[in-house]
Formats: C-alpha cells, sequence, structure tokens
C-alpha cells in the first residue's frame, strides 16, 4: 500500500503542472498501465541512446544534394507520372519511423500522393542494432509477389514492437497475403536478402546515416531514379514536407 501511494505521489508531482492531479481516481489497475507505459518509454529512450551512441550527429552537415538515385527495384506508391518523387529510407524497427508513418505519411499520402502529385519510393534501410528490421523488409518483398507489399508495409509499422520472425506470416495474413505456403517458402530462402541489403548502399550514397531519412526530387522520364534537390531528416512534421514539396511544384511549372 505504501508503494501505492508514493507512485501516485509521484505521478501527481510530475504532472501537476502539466494536466493537474486527483488521487481519488486513481486505481491501483490504472498505475499498472502508468508502470507499463513508463516502461515503454524508458525502452525507447535507451533505444535513443544506443542510436546516438553509434550514429553520432554531425551538426551543420547535409546529405548531398543532385546525387542521382537509383530506384529500379524499389517499391513505388502513387502515380508513375507524378511530378515529384519523395524517396524515403526507413526501417520497420525504428520508433521514429513508425512515427512517421502514424503522424505525417497519412496526410503526405492524401494531399500529394493520391492526388497524383507526388510518387513515394521506398528504400529499406535496416540499422545495425535493429536484428528484426531485414526480415520483417524482406517479408515485404514477399508479399508483393502477391499484390501485397504495401499492406504488409503497413501492418507492421503497426507492430513496430513485435516484429520477431514468428510474428511475420500472422502480419502477412492480416495484409492480405492468401497463399501462405508461398510467401513462407520465399521468407525462409532468403530470395530478398539481397535487395534489402541494398538499401545501405543507397543510403550511403545519399548521406542519410539514420532513419527516417528523405530526398526530394523532380521525377525523371524513366521513373528509375531522381536527382535529388532536398534532403529532410528525422519524423519531421508535415508542414516541413509541405513546404519543400509545394516549392518543387512550384519549380516544375
Amino acid at each position: 500500500m505504501i508503494k501505492f501511494v508514493s507512485f501516485v505521489f509521484v505521478i501527481c508531482f510530475v504532472t501537476i503542472g502539466l494536466v493537474g492531479c486527483d488521487t481519488s481516481g486513481v486505481s491501483e489497475e490504472r498505475v499498472g498501465k502508468l508502470e507499463e507505459n513508463q516502461k515503454a518509454i524508458m525502452a525507447d529512450i535507451k533505444e535513443i541512446k544506443e542510436a546516438l551512441k553509434k550514429q553520432p550527429a554531425r551538426p551543420g552537415q547535409q546529405a548531398p544534394l543532385n546525387v542521382v538515385l537509383d530506384l529500379d527495384n524499389r517499391k513505388i506508391k502513387g502515380d508513375p507520372n507524378a511530378p515529384v518523387t519523395l524517396v524515403e529510407f526507413s526501417d520497420y524497427q525504428c520508433p521514429f519511423c513508425a512515427r512517421h508513418f502514424k503522424n505525417t505519411y497519412p496526410e503526405i499520402k492524401k494531399e500529394y500522393v493520391d492526388t497524383g502529385k507526388v510518387k513515394i519510393a521506398f528504400v529499406d534501410y535496416a540499422l545495425p542494432f535493429h536484428k528484426l528490421a531485414p526480415k520483417a523488409s524482406e517479408a515485404t518483398h514477399c508479399a508483393g509477389e502477391q499484390g501485397k507489399y504495401w499492406e504488409l508495409h503497413d501492418v507492421l509499422f503497426d507492430n513496430t514492437k513485435a516484429l520477431q520472425p514468428d510474428n511475420l506470416p500472422k502480419y502477412a495474413e492480416t495484409a492480405g497475403v492468401s497463399d501462405m505456403g508461398a510467401f513462407n517458402k520465399c521468407l525462409e530462402s532468403g530470395k530478398y536478402t539481397e535487395l534489402v541489403d541494398s538499401g545501405k548502399a543507397l543510403a550511403q550514397k545519399a548521406g542519410v546515416r539514420g532513419t527516417p531519412g528523405f530526398h526530394l526530387g523532380l521525377s525523371t522520364k524513366d521513373n528509375k531514379n531522381i536527382k535529388s534537390a532536398k534532403s529532410i531528416r528525422g519524423a519531421v512534421p508535415f508542414a516541413t514536407f509541405k513546404n519543400d514539396i509545394d516549392a518543387l511544384l512550384a519549380d516544375k511549372k
């Protein structure tokens, strides 16, 4: 009981300046949920710290522009004739990539992709400390053989913290993959391991050192590559994308 009251006091102390605190409505069940949330937050903070250690920030350094990025074999979402291409370097196990997917991607899709102004090229860039990400990426390409690449892409980002290999067939079924025998055979064969690994070299060429990372450029006639005109780093707000995309669209006119 002492532990329960003490935990409630800590909650009140931390939040009093933000939303206030009413201890009369606090139950042990609610405290348990708060403890779970606190553990999840601490796990994310630990992951962020590890990422910073392994990929130290370099203030003032920008990704190279005017670099030509080969998008052959990369999955494209949107009208192939869209005037602007957004290249996304992403990792299914990255919490910031999941944040972009949930908070910003829907707005980009609604305003630009669905209206034929922008197409998105997705590049698998599994960070070395995200051990579950490479196989998850391979799974999307196996699902793509049955026309369900983007559907599994979405399901995986909804389950970023549970990408164990045993879960991937279940997610594929959720995404609408019908021939699970073919999917499992594809995944076990490592058919797309080389394609997924090649994303690292493309990220290096683009100067992308963390995820999510983005490059924007005007689409080319062959739709296989772009010359980067703008780089965007991190899970930034939709407004940042909007400003840069609108500027490119204006240049295209």
